[in-house]
């Protein structure tokens, strides 16, 4: 009995220690003490992210200025799904400024939001990693 309650606290979102750049306490209040559920989130992202941020930057240089507004509007809260609440921030300008900045500064501030996921998405594989590690020894 011992053993299994160990091994339930180590699955606990609150008892894993993600890396220091994903906010911990967003991620504990989103998945409680679902860790599985949290791995799964982090492989939709890392499957979806890269394709999306992709046709934000096409619209973008194509100046399809409310095509940018819709896209970031639907990956905005992604990030907060992942503990990264600097980018949805970002996400969240990009879409409120689609119509006030130049297109320049658009496709600069869509660069800066792909330069950032391309940082954090080799972070959130790791994590997966980490997880299903903890998760396996008692899952085989």
């Amino acid at each position: 009995m011992v053993v299994k309650l160990a091994f339930m606290e180590s699955n606990n979102v609150g008892t894993f220690q993600f890396n220091p750049l994903l906010d911990q306490k967003c991620l504990e209040e989103l998945y409680e003490n679902d860790l599985e559920y949290v791995i799964q989130m982090f492989e939709i992202y890392i499957e979806m992210v890269e394709s999306e941020i992709l046709k934000l930057k096409n619209a973008a240089e194509s100046s399809n200025n409310e095509e940018v507004r819709q896209i970031a509007h639907k990956i905005k809260p992604v990030f907060l799904m992942v503990g990264l609440p600097k980018l949805n921030a970002l996400a969240k300008q990009i879409e409120s400024k689609y119509n006030s900045v130049a297109d320049d500064e658009l496709i600069r501030l869509i660069s800066v939001l792909y330069e950032k996921i391309n940082e954090t998405t080799p972070i959130l594989v790791s994590e997966i990693d980490a997880m299903k590690s903890v998760k396996s020894p008692t899952n085989d």
